[in-house]
């Protein structure tokens, strides 16, 4: 099953793409580029659903997309290869390149990557490289880390022209669905106490393109997650044994 599910998905987004392509052929449209590098800091399930959802549009170039893993050798980093896009092992790449900073790590693991981002501004500034953005939007995946945790790994210092600089950068909490995969995801999601509208810009640009984004309280967001997630995962399961057991469609019922 979860092999025909997933050529399936394939052929639909591969399917979508063509249509797209050739409607804006028809019509003499040019399909908008965004200009914003993505990296993705974690290559798990939720980084390539993602990764799947924004190539599929064709608006992000591939050469503008960033993931890392822990190590060349990671199933992980293979797939996201297989996309197209850059690789590394190296968070500091990623730092380096992007505007929106995908963090997509296990939840326990977030806080010890966020604490890598002093150090690096500090070697950056010390060796006088100077990063694409000085201050990309850090946007957290996680179900369980909150929003003030991860801005107190956050404030870092800098050197612009000899002079130092101290700030936090702007923190976006949120909590998307695997099926941004083929663009139907919905996107619930907080802004910080440093993230301003114009902050949150490359980040809606780019979350989008793989579905529908809603701001919300952060207090809402856990629950949110346990209806986005584990509830259709329910429904489909459900779903899929009543068909299993032969039930009419006015037979079913869900609660």
């Amino acid at each position: 099953r979860r092999k025909i599910y997933g050529k399936l998905r394939k052929d639909f987004c591969l399917r979508e793409v063509k249509m797209s392509s050739t409607l804006a052929k028809k019509r003499k449209i040019e399909i908008p580029k965004l200009h914003y590098h993505v990296g993705f800091i974690g290559s798990g399930n939720m980084a390539r659903a993602l990764v799947e959802g924004i190539t599929t549009t064709g608006q992000v170039p591939l050469s503008n997309i960033t993931a890392s893993a822990t190590s060349e050798d990671s199933e992980n980093l293979k797939m996201m290869k297989a996309f197209g896009i850059n690789t590394t092992t190296s968070n500091r790449d990623v730092i380096l390149t992007a505007d929106v900073i995908v963090v997509a790590v296990k939840p326990h693991q977030v806080l010890d990557v966020l604490g890598q981002f002093e150090a690096i501004y500090a070697e950056l500034s010390k060796s006088h490289v100077t990063p694409r953005n000085l201050r990309p939007v850090i946007v957290s995946v996680a179900s369980s880390v909150s929003i003030s945790e991860i801005e107190r790994k956050t404030e870092v210092a800098w050197n612009i022209s000899g002079s130092p600089v101290q700030g936090h950068l702007p923190v976006i909490r949120s909590l998307p669905n695997v099926v941004a995969s083929v663009r139907a995801g919905v996107s619930a999601y907080s802004r910080g106490h440093y993230c301003n509208e114009s902050d949150a810009v490359p980040f809606l640009s780019v979350f989008t393109l793989c579905g529908h984004c809603e701001e919300v309280a952060e207090e809402y967001l856990d629950t949110f997650k346990a209806f986005s997630g584990s509830g259709i995962a329910f429904v489909s399961h459900y779903q899929e044994n009543t068909c299993l057991l032969s039930w009419k469609p006015w037979q079913m019922v869900v609660c």
